[in-house]
């Protein structure tokens, strides 16, 4: 699975929270950013569990993570900083028995 296709999935979920009334994703310098409009009433935290619900959902059954750290707010306007990370695949022995080894890789 390709990132597009976990950022739809992401996109999809945080579309269905009742906390988010509007989104946007923007890229600057290469870094996304989500731009999340609340509801009046809605507070920090509602958003922070909205975020990260949505990032389980889309990295469920695969080998990335994500990162999101919070920006500012302008009133019920969020700005967090969303990134989803693949991990590099590895190409030597560590020695430190992990999990993806290359040395348990079948051909």
């Amino acid at each position: 699975m390709n990132l597009d296709e976990i950022w739809k999935i992401f996109f999809q979920h945080l579309h269905t929270s009742s906390h988010i009334l509007q989104y946007e994703q923007k890229n600057f310098a290469g870094i996304p950013f989500l731009y999340i409009d609340a509801g009046v009433t809605t507070t920090k935290k509602e958003i922070d569990e909205a975020i990260l619900a949505s990032s389980i959902r889309a990295a469920s059954h695969q080998k990335v993570t994500w990162r999101t750290s919070f920006v500012r707010n302008d009133g019920s306007r969020y700005v967090y900083q969303h990134r989803f990370i693949v991990p590099l695949q590895k190409m030597f022995c560590c020695g430190n028995s992990c999990t993806d080894c290359v040395r348990y890789e079948r051909t």
